[in-house]
């Protein structure tokens, strides 16, 4: 098994990102909220805390692409472009990795301050981070304040079926039929953190198709043989 989990997998993986494709779970209710966020004229800050590879960014990017509003997306890599002079019209701000990006604690008063502002306007904040909001390092206390003052939402993982449900569809997106046994197989003998499984899928396949073989589970494990 350990030679498995040494399987090198490119973690170039990506696909177009919306509420329709994203595998819920017992998530249902966190979907729900981020659509009205989205599409209603809601005031609403939610932060949202969920694992590495448990969807945060799929969901970020759902609720951007999907609501018409005056919106603006940040994350750790981008968020030195946010600043007081373009929230003026702002109706939704989105920033993924919120835990990464305080980490700067130079941004904490104007992130205070733009927060603070769309609070008062009554306008909507979607917040995410991978850990829960009493372990961020604040030092700004008005800040942590803020960011508590509404909705804390956390993802819940996925359950073997569903991670088998999500590697099918994954499978399917990229123009084939990932069979029972082989989903079962890379289930149970990779690890299961959903980044990792999806980018199996990618190497398999993508394995699959210079070498013209069918996805089997020896062929899985010629793989694994030949790194």
């Amino acid at each position: 098994m350990n030679d498995i989990k040494q399987l090198p997998i490119n973690f170039s993986f990506y696909e177009i990102k919306s509420f329709f494709n994203y595998i819920p779970g017992n998530n249902i209710f966190i979907i729900e909220t981020l659509r009205r966020v989205a599409n209603e004229n809601s005031h609403n800050l939610i932060f949202l805390v969920g694992a590495t590879s448990s969807g945060k960014t799929h969901l970020c990017s759902s609720t951007y692409e999907e609501s018409k509003k005056n919106k603006l997306y940040y994350t750790a890599e981008n968020i030195h472009k946010l600043n007081k002079e373009n929230i003026e019209d702002l109706e939704l701000l989105i920033l993924d990795d919120f835990d990464i990006i305080i980490n700067n604690h130079e941004l904490e008063d104007m992130l205070f301050y733009i927060i603070n502002d769309l609070m008062i306007r009554k306008k909507s904040i979607f917040l995410t981070s991978s850990i829960p909001v009493n372990e961020i390092n604040f030092k700004l206390k008005d800040l942590k304040t803020r960011v508590c003052s509404d909705q804390i939402l956390e993802i819940k993982e996925l359950d073997d079926s569903e991670k088998i449900n999500l590697l099918h569809k994954i499978a399917k997106n990229r123009g084939w039929i990932l069979p029972d046994k082989v989903s079962k197989f890379i289930l149970n003998h990779f690890d299961r953190d959903l980044y990792f499984l999806c980018n199996v899928i990618k190497s398999i396949d993508e394995r699959s198709l210079s070498e013209k073989k069918n996805i089997t589970i020896p062929f899985i494990k010629k793989i694994i043989k030949s790194r």
